[in-house]
């Protein structure tokens, strides 16, 4: 059964997301090279708590601070960015192509978003369930 089968969903040639589990145990870490600009988002979805995490879209600070367990946070790859992490880090995170967005909206008769927001601060018990698998 091939992953479109099992989410129930007919997702173009060529169009997918990708899921990779992150973990570092240094406690401070140098700033990321900038991502190359690509049409997706990068969703990180805390495993534990982190001290600190600090993120620049298009050069500009978008957000600082302590990240929760549970918490996920979105960064749009059609700016480059680049982070720094604080502290032990144990992550999931989630590559989601635009096209695979869109075409999930097609699929599903919803509307296509332009973009995509979340308040950091908050808990996903959506993605943590997805995590646990």
């Amino acid at each position: 059964m091939s992953n479109s089968e099992l989410l129930g969903l007919a997702l173009s040639e060529g169009t997918g997301f990708a899921m990779t589990r992150l973990s570092c145990d240094r406690d401070r870490r140098d700033r990321t090279a900038p991502t190359p600009l690509e049409n997706a988002f990068s969703l990180l979805h805390q495993l534990q708590d982190l001290d600190g995490r600090a993120c620049w879209q298009a050069g500009r600070q978008r957000f600082a601070g302590a990240f929760r367990a549970g918490t996920v946070s979105v960064v749009d790859l059609r700016e480059e960015a680049a982070c720094e992490f604080r502290g032990l880090f144990e992550a999931v995170q989630f590559y989601i192509p635009k096209p695979s967005l869109d075409d999930i909206a097609y699929e599903q008769k919803g509307r296509v978003l332009d973009t995509l927001e979340r308040d950091r601060a908050l808990p996903d018990p959506v993605v943590t369930s997805l995590c646990e698998l």
